[in-house]
């Protein structure tokens, strides 16, 4: 799964169960669910794109590469070793 947000969510947020944080600080983390928090252009709406990984993958939880500027994405990253 690969999720882009729109161009309004730049700066937005990354909500995980420890703590929201940018991109930056939840890159690279390990998380079984995660959201990105966001606001719309010309209009007085936020929305939340939530994202959860199912239990029998094989890379649960997986490691998320995320970012928060510049194009807002997350997606899960399934081939790093799991610690």
């Amino acid at each position: 799964m690969f999720w882009r947000g729109p161009h309004a969510f730049t700066g937005g947020t990354l909500v995980t169960v420890e703590s929201p944080g940018s991109g930056n600080e939840v890159r690279g983390q390990r998380h079984e669910r995660t959201a990105f928090a966001g606001r719309h252009d010309g209009a007085d709406g936020e929305s939340l794109a939530f994202m959860v990984d199912h239990a029998d993958n094989p890379y649960h939880p997986p490691q998320w590469s995320a970012r928060s500027e510049s194009s807002p994405v997350s997606t899960p990253h399934r081939s790093s070793a799991r610690n």
